[in-house]
């Protein structure tokens, strides 16, 4: 299996260790799945622990992932974190682009 596919897999499993691991290790944090969400948009919307969930999110955005990008109905990371009802994350994100 492909090191960028196993990022998405992991983030969709909400395989914490294993996505940090991959984040590190350099694989493409803008890969995009079949439906065009990216690893950034997966993690944003992880069923998990809401700090587990934010240390994944500051590890992307820690390497360089494009924060832009829309999935195949337009819809954007910040869309993923309202859509998980996660009001940390919509907060932290929201100080991150403001900042």
């Amino acid at each position: 299996m492909e090191m960028n596919t196993m990022l998405l897999k992991a983030l969709a499993s909400c395989d914490i260790k294993l996505a940090k691991i991959l984040i590190k290790g350099g694989v493409n944090l803008n890969i995009k799945n079949p439906a065009g969400q990216t690893p950034f948009m997966i993690a944003c919307l992880m069923n998990v622990d809401v700090n587990k969930k934010i240390q994944v999110i500051k590890c992307l955005l820690g390497n360089n992932v494009q924060i832009n990008e829309t999935d195949g109905l337009g819809r954007n990371a910040m869309m993923y974190a309202v859509h998980s009802k996660s009001t940390e994350v919509i907060n932290f994100l929201n100080e991150y682009f403001l900042s």
